[in-house]
């Protein structure tokens, strides 16, 4: 099924990063550094997941803006900073349910219309495309294009709300290009509570822990999601129980009343209920209501009525009382089902809160100790893992 991801980060360096390194990762191409002489290549991504490279362009940029090397060295050359935020980057997830045509597609018109139009050059990489993980890093730039070279950061382009609009028009191009591929499925920019579902969500696999999990090695985010799932599973058949007791005690509401009405209707027949008289048992009037007529004899209608009534009558009940009460005891018994299910839901959620929680700090605690340990390529693909 089609799934929803979009981030964003920053390459920065303050991070110790490159952007002509994140470039030439992301695409799997050679890019030169002219600020250092540094060529970067990493032949090896190139052959595992790309699957197309091309650079989109404001009509008006000059023509090293759509060559790699020229336009990350001019990057890198602007920015003197040491701790200067190079490029943002996106990461989107493209449905697979798409063709590769109507998937090139798709994240070119949706670059072109958010980014590109606003004065961005975008730098785009798709990986995956025949896989069941595709997905595209889109590198922009920051600053505005003034000439022939880069004038001045654009905060403009750093606001919230225009990042939520970016997220939200992405769903917006994708499940259009579904709609037109003829695919019934669809994706949501807003989160599960937004939605309005009781489902724990899964955590980031990421491109190495989905590798090993495809290649049948169990990973701890793996089994992190596999919990997360059939405790998702026992929240959905939780979820059909509490509907189905809902219909019940919609049912035997109905019945109550119903019962209420019929044992009305036929104490009034018979003469033997007072209380929906206008008198109650105690010979108070109920609330809001008058006090009880008197006779000619003087007699009250409570008296009347009860004088009238068979031996043996109760004036205070009337028939079917039993049922009645057999329907009150289904009903409350129904309710602590209820109330108990909802209960063990709510432990449930909260179990599978720790989980994350912990897998969060273990994840961050394996980051570190990557940084610190591991002798490999300067930039971490972040593939969306399903």
């Amino acid at each position: 099924m089609a799934i929803y991801h979009a981030s964003f980060q920053i390459i920065g360096r303050s991070a110790g990063r490159s952007a002509c390194a994140a470039a030439a990762y992301r695409s799997g191409e050679r890019v030169l550094d002219h600020t250092t002489g540094e060529v970067h290549f990493y032949a090896a991504k190139q052959a595992q997941s790309v699957s197309d490279t091309f650079i989109l362009a404001p009509d008006h940029a000059p023509a090293w803006a759509t060559d790699r090397s020229e336009l990350w060295s001019t990057v890198e050359t602007v920015e003197k900073r040491n701790d200067a935020q190079l490029a943002r980057e996106l990461n989107v997830a493209i449905p697979r349910e798409l063709s590769r045509a109507d998937q090139t597609a798709l994240i070119t018109h949706y670059v072109q219309s958010q980014f590109v139009d606003r004065g961005m050059i975008a730098d785009v990489a798709l990986h995956d495309l025949d896989s069941d993980n595709p997905h595209a890093h889109v590198m922009l730039t920051m600053r505005s294009i003034e000439g022939d070279s880069f004038g001045n950061k654009n905060r403009d382009w750093n606001r919230k709300d225009l990042l939520a609009e970016w997220r939200e028009a992405w769903g917006d191009h994708a499940n259009r290009a579904l709609e037109k591929a003829g695919v019934e499925a669809r994706i949501d920019h807003r989160s599960l509570k937004d939605q309005g579902i009781e489902q724990i969500p899964t955590i980031h696999l990421g491109v190495h822990a989905h590798g090993m999990e495809k290649r049948g090695v169990k990973t701890e985010r793996g089994n992190v999601n596999r919990a997360i799932k059939a405790a998702n599973r026992e929240l959905r058949l939780l979820g059909q129980q509490l509907v189905e007791l809902g219909a019940r005690v919609k049912q035997t509401v109905h019945d109550v009343r119903q019962a209420m009405i019929d044992g009305f209707q036929r104490g009034m027949e018979s003469g033997s209920v007072t209380a929906y008289a206008g008198v109650s048992t105690s010979g108070v009037p109920p609330a809001g209501m008058p006090p009880a007529r008197q006779s000619s004899t003087g007699k009250s209608a409570e008296r009347m009525v009860s004088e009238s009534a068979p031996p043996g009558a109760s004036s205070s009940s009337g028939p079917d009382t039993s049922r009645g009460r057999a329907l009150l005891e289904r009903l409350k018994a129904e309710k602590e089902a209820r109330e108990d299910a909802e209960k063990q839901e709510q432990l449930e959620r909260e179990r599978i809160e720790k989980e994350k929680e912990q897998e969060a700090e273990n994840a961050k605690q394996e980051k570190q100790d990557k940084q610190r340990s591991l002798n490999r390529g300067p930039d971490n693909d972040r593939g969306m893992g399903r």
